[in-house]
């Protein structure tokens, strides 16, 4: 139901708040207990769908997804492309590299944000809401 805390339980999950109390654990590891750099391990395990898709606005949907790949990655241009593609060949979306999210409907949106989530090959995939805006 909607308010009961859903989207805070995937956040601590993710690692993106740490809880008051208690203990968040992701294969055998304490996340809420980790560095930012042991953060970002983990986080490299798990892809999130946000609520809200989360894309950012000043950006193309190729440097969107480009984004995790070189925050996480020592992927090169060519290999990033590629994999971009395939991403948004997994959720069905073509030729829209060069928009921006503005230039897309709600549903194209969610699905760039899938393809997001989905680059890094995770392990878990955390989903927000999925079906908004579909």
């Amino acid at each position: 139901p909607s308010g009961s805390g859903k989207s805070v339980i995937l956040k601590h999950i993710a690692g993106l708040l740490r809880p008051d109390s208690g203990q968040v654990i992701f294969d055998a590891e304490r996340v809420d207990t980790l560095s930012e750099r042991g953060l970002a391990g983990v986080r490299r395990q798990m892809g999130y769908l946000f609520q809200q898709s989360a894309l950012f606005d000043s950006m193309t949907v190729e440097e969107n997804l480009a984004f995790p790949l070189i925050e996480h990655t020592t992927t090169g241009p060519g290999a990033r492309r590629e994999r971009i593609r395939q991403a948004l060949a997994t959720v069905d979306l073509h030729d829209v590299e060069r928009k921006r999210p503005a230039e897309l409907s709600g549903g194209m949106q969610k699905r760039v944000a899938l393809a997001r989530a989905i680059i890094l090959d995770p392990r878990l995939i955390l989903y927000d809401e999925p079906t908004t805006g579909l």
